[in-house]
């Protein structure tokens, strides 16, 4: 773990206005550090005076400010001259496809099989399984009562026939599932 200042050429907000706009006009702000989580940072080339790391990290690490915060610490000084992301959540770039490998898949109808399911995005949400009078309320925007939710959050909503039908949120203070976002009709 460790505190990371954000860079002025970042989506950060000060005071409703993103940092990377206040810098194109040149203006510098104090900025307060963030707290990221670097879980894995392995030296997998060195040629001198090149280096090649690869990471595991929390989301919201700037991974160009850390490696000029290393180049400090070790003071050489650094800098990328490339970045990949290979990964984010359950998306790997192994599993990607080219524009033309949509192309051609597009030309021979077969372009839904290069898709993932919608409620793959979504993993990192809990699953509310629910009855079919209670998905057809909830889906024409009614809040359901459904047992208590801890923690709070969004979950994804599936019907009896466990197709993925939506986005609920739970209301604490109601007691009761409210619709965030509805993909399909049941």
């Amino acid at each position: 773990r460790i505190a990371q200042l954000p860079p002025m050429y970042s989506a950060v907000k000060r005071k409703g206005t993103p940092l990377y706009r206040l810098a194109r006009q040149g203006i510098s702000v104090e900025r307060e550090p963030r707290q990221v989580e670097i879980f894995r940072l392995e030296l997998t080339e060195w040629a001198p005076p090149e280096c090649t790391l690869e990471m595991t990290c929390s989301r919201g690490t700037y991974v160009r400010s850390l490696a000029h915060d290393l180049g400090q610490t070790l003071g050489c000084g650094a800098h990328l001259t490339g970045l990949t992301r290979l990964a984010s959540g359950d998306f790997l770039l192994e599993e990607a496809v080219t524009l033309e490998e949509f192309a051609q898949a597009a030309a021979e109808h077969c372009w839904p099989d290069l898709l993932r399911p919608l409620d793959s995005a979504l993993a990192h949400f809990p699953a509310l399984h629910l009855d079919a009078d209670s998905v057809r309320r909830l889906c024409q925007g009614q809040a359901i009562a459904n047992g208590e939710r801890r923690g709070g959050g969004l979950s994804r909503v599936y019907g009896p026939d466990g197709i993925f039908l939506a986005l609920a949120a739970y209301d604490a203070e109601a007691k009761v599932w409210r619709p965030r976002k509805v993909f399909r009709q049941f």
